[in-house]
């Protein structure tokens, strides 16, 4: 945490405040600059350039409110939403926060999903921010998304305590991914036939499939299988085979590059070598779609 926001405990909440007229002039600008800096850059310089919480601030200031939900902050970035959703799901928002400033200056709810800019002058100086500069200022992230997702996944239930490792691991290293458990509540009550093909085939960067002994028993894996084959460009399949495995339906992916499973083998080094290897996948990437955009 920074010493000096140690200037800013106590000083008035902005609820009922009208925060453009507002003074700061009792606060330096400079801490609350680099407190500013830090939570846009987020809690690491990850390969899939996501920004959740610059994207957040920006909302955040460009209101009166001191409140944020995360799912307005969604509606206003519905490009990083699922990122948005992932860092707040995974309980890496309230914990960044909580290691780099005061709660008494921004905190979060986690239960409700709402942030608040406690301190006043914060709030002041994130609306005086230049966010177009302070976006230049950091390099490594990709601003523009194409993908909701960096990667969605597809497997077997019987494969879950394996794809829960990849999907964890994935997110550690800052990339949003379609993973079911992680979407319930949006795809309670849905049509899961329409919802599964949007994601995989509109809003995912690439479709990890695992297919194991176990994968293509189900009419969820048969409808999955008929999307890769029939509409789904080869190259942004990411196949994971299972070593043990017999003949299955993607057999015609072995002459593409791909991963191997060994299901008698420790699952959890196997899942954070597999996402460390993906990660490099979709940094090439990103890094190819920034020195086009760049020129």
């Amino acid at each position: 945490m920074i010493e000096d926001l140690s200037l800013l405990n106590g000083v008035p909440n902005s609820i009922g405040t009208d925060v453009p007229g507002a003074r700061v002039a009792h606060v330096p600008d400079p801490p609350l600059t680099e407190l500013i800096a830090l939570l846009a850059r987020g809690p690491e310089v990850n390969m899939g350039g996501r920004a959740p919480l610059l994207r957040m601030l920006r909302s955040i200031a460009g209101s009166n409110s001191p409140y944020l939900f995360i799912e307005d902050a969604c509606e206003d970035w519905p490009g990083d939403a699922a990122v948005i959703r992932t860092f707040w799901n995974m309980g890496m928002l309230n914990s960044y926060l909580a290691e780099i400033a005061d709660p008494e200056v921004i905190s979060f709810d986690q239960r409700l999903g709402l942030l608040h800019v406690r301190s006043e002058p914060l709030h002041v100086a994130l609306a005086r921010t230049d966010w177009e500069e302070m976006e230049r200022s950091l390099p490594h992230l990709n601003l523009s998304q194409d993908f909701l997702y960096d990667v969605a996944i597809s497997f077997a239930t019987e494969d879950r305590p394996y794809v829960e490792e990849l999907f964890a691991n994935l997110v550690r290293l800052g990339h949003p991914a379609f993973y079911d458990f992680n979407e319930q509540d949006r795809l309670l009550g849905s049509d899961c036939d329409a919802y599964l093909e949007r994601a995989f085939l509109q809003q995912s960067r690439f479709v990890v499939v695992v297919p194991t002994d176990h994968y293509g028993k189900r009419r969820s894996h048969c409808y999955e299988v008929d999307l890769f084959q029939e509409k789904l460009p080869r190259d942004r399949l990411l196949p994971i085979f299972d070593k043990s495995r017999p003949c299955g339906p993607f057999d015609t992916l072995f002459h593409q590059g791909h991963l191997w499973l060994e299901p008698d083998q420790e699952m959890a080094p196997q899942a954070a070598h597999h996402a460390r290897v993906i990660s490099k996948k979709i940094g090439l990437e990103t890094a190819a779609e920034l020195r086009r955009r760049r020129g």
